[in-house]
């Protein structure tokens, strides 16, 4: 019984710790609320601003050394600086028509962002200024960190001034107009550049606050906290209601009282990373990540944005492994029974999916995704072969996935049967985009209301698209599994989820092809290409990304680009017509 109330003090305790932390949770989730608001679209980069505004801080802090307080204005002003270049580089001269353009830039300056600071720290946590940090606050058998009520302190004020913006001055008031009637509000006189501009510049402030408090808080500042800190804002942003400040901050609360909770039940597993060889396996990598590509390209035909693929890769590649190692399997029939329960499974997911869209869909899928990521970090099934245990061993992953080398496939045996279900995969596709079928998939991703007019059950082809990205991920990750021999969790996480709408939307949606180029444009040119700079290469990585949805909105290989191609082999121009 004793045991109990020290754990429920130590519970409650974690509780009241995460619900002061959450306030920087809600201040992100407020950034991401905002910019969502007024533009009607999604700022992947913000918590990375709001971090690289806090190591700003740090570099001032090293050069002069100054007080906290003028250190955390330092992050402030820092991260709206960030702000209002990710507006430019991202936004401003990026077409409006093209939302899926704006999101790849986006992506791109978060991972610029990111390797920046992972460049210029060595990737090494920084110690970071704190106030209050050796004072405790007792109330019975709890206590109050007086650094984490100083971080809720500032936390709040901070939060009260944006809503006192937001609501009492002339900025906010052409802000809301914005938000609410962009058209209307630029027959007023209200100017929708320099409105959008201000919103980045002072949300941009609030993360850099938020990313202060973050450093205050822990006391250090870690490269890697910029990827948890986005989803964490994205959660709090749908939790809390999309476009409601007061929502925002409700849910950032919970969220870390959750977090703190969770953590102290449950402690967190480390990523372990796997490099294969240089030439057959970059192009193995090509294939197999063209594959999920195209996984994602049959769903976005529908106008849907789904971050599920990694799950439904990681279903593949599980399923598959453990019919060739367990069962005995050969690997066709292993491939077809992972990709058709990743199909069956993409199904079930497809008709809730039908409730939402836009970001909702967005986290929804990620939701899911995440589901499945953590089952297998939890499955645990294994048997005896030959004296040694094999199977999926919960966080330690799947090793022994021999087929290939147990039946004498060679590196090159394996690139070629890798690219045999690539090629089939993009015929299957090609034809489909040339029939009525493929005409249909477009036609609702266009025009949802046109489509339903002319007859077009949106829900059969909406789930079908799903299901048929579900297969296609299943077999590109039965082909990972048997590549690389060994998988685990983490090889499935958001970061793939994100690379598999990237590819598509990088390469365009007029074909196929555009997918491959743009596979082979990050796999091959910006990560294997550019090996040769060393750590320089991750930074003109988002950097490219960035600039080729600035010059190439609608992708690599867009209608505009296709037709030249044509002209060129048929002789006639038909990017005129």
């Amino acid at each position: 019984m004793e045991d109990f109330l020290f754990d429920l003090i130590d519970l409650v305790q974690s509780i009241a710790d995460g619900l002061l932390f959450g306030t920087t949770y809600a201040m992100i989730g407020i950034g991401f609320t905002l910019i969502f608001g007024v533009m009607d679209k999604l700022n992947m980069s913000y918590a990375a601003a709001a971090i690289a505004g806090a190591y700003s801080s740090i570099a001032a802090f090293a050069l002069v050394p100054l007080p906290a307080p003028v250190v955390f204005l330092v992050a402030a002003f820092s991260a709206g600086i960030f702000g209002y270049l990710i507006y430019l580089l991202c936004f401003r001269f990026i077409p409006l028509a093209s939302p899926l353009a704006t999101l790849m830039a986006t992506v791109g300056m978060l991972l610029l962002i990111d390797e920046i600071v992972v460049h210029e720290t060595d990737g090494m946590p920084q110690p970071y200024p704190a106030l209050f940090d050796d004072v405790m606050i007792e109330i019975g058998p709890f206590g109050l960190r007086g650094d984490l009520m100083f971080v809720f302190a500032v936390s709040v004020v901070a939060m009260g001034l944006l809503l006192y913006l937001i609501y009492r001055t002339r900025l906010g008031i052409a802000t809301r107009a914005v938000s609410q009637q962009p058209v209307a509000a630029q027959l007023c006189g209200i100017g929708l550049e320099r409105t959008n501009a201000m919103t980045f510049v002072i949300t941009g402030v609030l993360g850099g606050v938020a990313g202060a408090m973050i450093g205050a808080a822990v006391g250090v500042l870690s490269p890697l906290l910029t990827l948890p800190f986005t989803v964490k804002g994205l959660i709090v942003t749908v939790i809390g209601g999309l476009g409601s400040i007061p929502g925002a901050i409700v849910a950032g609360l919970l969220v870390g009282a959750f977090e703190n909770m969770f953590q102290f039940l449950r402690g967190v597993t480390e990523r372990d990373m796997y490099v294969m060889d240089f030439y057959l396996g970059l192009l193995q990598i090509i294939g197999v990540h063209t594959i999920l590509g195209l996984s994602a390209y049959v769903v976005m035909l529908t106008g849907q944005l789904s971050l599920a693929q990694a799950g439904f890769f990681a279903i593949g590649a599980y399923v598959s492994g453990m019919l060739t190692v367990l069962a005995g399997f050969h690997i066709l029939p292993a491939m077809l029974v992972g990709g058709l329960l990743a199909g069956v499974m993409a199904c079930i997911v497809g008709f809730p999916a039908l409730r939402v869209k836009g970001l909702m869909l967005v986290i929804a899928t990620l939701a899911f995704g995440e589901f499945v990521r953590l089952f297998f970090f939890n499955f645990d099934y294994q048997i005896s072969k030959g004296g040694i245990a094999v199977g999926p061993l919960g966080g330690e992953g799947f090793r022994q996935i021999r087929f290939f080398p147990e039946n004498g496939w060679t590196s090159l045996d394996v690139m070629l049967f890798v690219w045999g279900v690539v090629i089939a995969v993009m015929a299957a596709l090609w034809w489909m985009d040339r029939s009525r079928a493929g005409a249909v998939l477009r036609a609702v991703g266009e025009d949802e209301l046109a489509a339903q007019s002319a007859g077009i059950n949106l829900t059969v082809v909406k789930v079908a698209a799903m299901t048929a990205g579900g297969f296609i991920a299943g077999l590109g990750g039965a082909l990972y599994a048997h590549y690389t021999t060994h998988i685990e969790h983490l090889n499935f996480g958001v970061i793939l989820a994100t690379f598999a709408i990237a590819y598509p939307i990088l390469g365009g949606l007029s074909n196929v092809f555009g997918t491959l180029i743009a596979v082979i444009f990050i796999q091959g040119v910006l990560v294997e290409g550019l090996r040769f700079l060393g750590d320089w290469r991750n930074l003109l990585f988002g950097a490219l990304i960035v600039l080729a949805m600035n010059v190439r909105p609608r992708g690599l290989l867009d209608e505009r680009s296709m037709a030249l191609l044509k002209g060129l082999f048929t002789g006639r121009d038909h990017a005129r017509t």
